[in-house]
């Protein structure tokens, strides 16, 4: 037995040493700065392999061991990732390869989630799935990136990202609590630069949400959506992202377009802006153009999504009953419209606007859904959090010299969300408000985005004047000669 330890022992030095120099010797980093270490068409990658291996055997923990399965899967991205960068150079085989086996990894880690009997009130398996949620964020959209223009690997990079989709699903439904996820999402996207980050996030929540059978998670799940939308709307409300700037980032979207489609009618149904509204009408049209020579396939499964979805929304409505509200019906005739043209435009062989009106339909039912769901408890719990940042956000303006004088844009807002705050307060508990009180909130949501956005801006503006007078005065600041510094040090 002492022997056997010896030689673990030392086959895991020397594993550790020969990857820490390999390591270290590769220049290949991602675009986010992330170290790739070797890769699978190095000759030494059997190092790392034996390496992760190693570190499986040691770690005993089942919690510790999934999260090891995700570490693991996280490194391969990243190995995909560097593969993905190099281009031409690289062998189509080689990236193929690299999907296989990211693929592969995230079958493991999905048994290991399957094996576990703990909830996030565990703060390990919290940790967990925090970090889940971020991989899960990041890898979907490298994927998404790298199906852009290889069509070649569709096949395998749909199937490594339905695997992802369902291992990410077992874990939200198993172990997680509805209350955690919606702010679980929040939190990953914090780390995450890119200026359309809540609409990558959409695409990964609208994927898992159609495995979820749970429906406190779906409800959940629903919610997260809703408030992404109103985060994003609120960005561009504060002018962080222009409109302009807006129609560039959709066009240049490194998905099909289709997806694109799909993401436009998600923002349009939901956005609370007549002039963001028209903006994103403007915008559709070109997608509309460029979808007309969609598959007949892929058509028909949009539209058997979309009727699944008005069947939902109705039962949903059947389900409230007295407790459905005019914003409601109005939205579910809307969507039954929108199915009913898309059906006839497939009959007659207008695929492309067909896809178009089921893409309406499922937009303008997930909305529905959004204004049917949460209970008086969750909206006073709501309200109470935008009270907290309510506030918050008040005493960072004062503290950053912000005032209505010369900020009158920012306290305008202010004004219009303490309005709205208080009018939520008087309908909290009343449940044939309800659809009502849904709405305010949302409304509540963009405008404290907002706010928050244009208090960024204005610290940074300060910051930067402050700086400048900081350079000029140090340019201009008198120096002595060197005669009188001597004089100076002697006295």
């Amino acid at each position: 037995m002492r022997y056997k330890l010896l030689i673990f022992g030392l086959i895991f030095v020397l594993t550790f040493s020969f990857n820490g120099v390999f390591a270290q010797e590769t220049d290949d980093v991602t675009a986010s700065g992330e170290r790739a270490g070797i890769l699978p068409t190095s000759l030494f990658y059997f190092l790392k392999e034996i390496r992760r291996g190693i570190e499986s055997v040691f770690t005993f923990n089942p919690v510790a061991k999934t999260r090891l399965e995700l570490k693991f899967a996280a490194e391969r991205a990243t190995e995909i990732e560097v593969l993905k960068e190099k281009g031409e150079a690289v062998a189509l085989k080689s990236i193929e390869k690299a999907i296989d086996n990211y693929q592969q990894n995230v079958e493991r880690l999905r048994s290991r989630l399957e094996s576990l009997g703990e909830t996030s009130e565990n703060p390990n398996v919290d940790r967990l799935l925090d970090e889940l949620t971020a991989r899960a964020l990041r890898h979907q959209q490298l994927f998404d990136e790298l199906k852009t223009g290889r069509t070649e690997l569709e096949a395998k990079i749909e199937a490594a990202q339905e695997t992802l989709t369902e291992s990410f699903s077992v874990a939200l439904e198993r172990f997680d609590l509805p209350e955690k996820t919606e702010m679980r999402f929040e939190r990953a996207l914090k780390n995450i630069e890119n200026p359309l980050k809540e609409i990558e996030a959409l695409n990964v929540i609208s994927k898992v949400e159609r495995k979820i059978t749970n429906e406190g998670m779906k409800n959940r799940l629903l919610k997260a959506e809703e408030n992404l939308i109103s985060k994003f709307e609120g960005r561009i409300e504060g002018g962080k992202i222009s409109l302009p700037q807006l129609s560039e980032l959709i066009k240049n979207l490194q998905k099909p377009e289709e997806k694109k489609l799909e993401i436009l009618d998600s923002l349009r149904e939901n956005v609370s802006s007549p002039t963001l509204k028209m903006q994103l009408n403007v915008m559709r049209q070109p997608l509309l153009n460029k979808v007309s020579a969609v598959s007949e396939e892929k058509t028909r499964e949009e539209i058997e999504e979309a009727l699944k979805a008005v069947n939902e929304l109705q039962s949903a409505m059947a389900a409230a009953g007295a407790a459905v509200g005019t914003a409601v019906r109005q939205l579910a005739e809307q969507a039954k419209f929108n199915l009913e043209q898309a059906q006839r435009l497939f009959e007659a062989g207008d695929y492309g606007r067909a896809l178009g009106q089921a893409t309406s339909a499922k937009a303008v039912t997930r909305n529905g859904l959004r204004l049917l769901t949460g209970s008086s408890a969750e909206a006073a719990e709501k309200v109470n959090e935008f009270r907290r940042e309510f506030d918050e956000l008040k005493r960072r303006a004062r503290e950053h010299g912000l005032n209505l004088e010369n900020t009158p844009r920012l306290f305008k807002l202010f004004s219009q969300a303490e309005s709205k705050i208080v009018e939520s307060l008087n309908l909290v508990g009343r449940e044939a408000v309800a659809e009502r009180l849904n709405i305010i909130l949302r409304e509540i949501r963009t405008a404290l985005s907002s706010i928050e956005v244009m208090i960024g801006e204005q610290k940074e503006t300060k910051e930067a004047v402050e700086s400048s007078v900081r350079e000029v005065q140090t340019r201009e600041a008198p120096t002595l000669r060197p005669e009188k510094q001597e004089r100076k040090v002697e006295e």
